[in-house]
């Protein structure tokens, strides 16, 4: 086992409360280890922590940076998490546009809660020309997965 997985391990036992209580600041301590052991694939996990930990603009600002090396790496959980924080502004400075590409591309890899921020984004109008929702079909069609979804979480980027 190579020394970035037993740092992100145990990140992620402590983030889930695997044999002890949540201890988000120590789950962040290790996965911010394991990526100085040149493990890419924590920066979401990492990000995730982040935004569970704390109200605090910072946190939310580290979550945007590591998001945006999962969403290089075409991660569709990243591009879910960061088109969601300029959804909301937080982090980063608010773009409703920008969140809905983001969005649009985690849906189109079949991230389901991408596929409804994308439907309720066009039924409000928040980033994109606003769409009447008729019924459970257009979730797909606004999604913008009618075409086929993905299911192994990948964009393809």
């Amino acid at each position: 086992m190579m020394l970035w997985e037993v740092y992100l391990t145990l990140g992620f036992l402590m983030a889930n409360g695997s044999g002890g209580p949540v201890d988000l600041d120590g789950a962040i301590k290790w996965i911010e280890a394991s990526l100085a052991q040149d493990y890419n694939a924590g920066h979401t996990l990492l990000a995730r922590a982040y935004l569970s930990n704390s109200p605090e603009i910072a946190h939310y600002q580290r979550a945007a940076e590591l998001l945006a090396y999962g969403v290089d790496e075409g991660s569709a959980e990243a591009h879910f998490y960061l088109g969601e924080l300029h959804r909301s502004g937080r982090g980063v400075e608010g773009d409703k546009a920008k969140a809905f590409e983001l969005l649009k591309v985690a849906a189109k890899a079949g991230y389901l809660p991408a596929q409804f921020s994308v439907a309720q984004m066009y039924s409000r109008g928040e980033g994109v020309e606003q769409a009447v929702l008729r019924g459970p079909g257009d979730l797909g069609r606004f999604a913008g997965v009618a075409d086929g979804v993905r299911i192994d979480g990948h964009c393809g980027v």
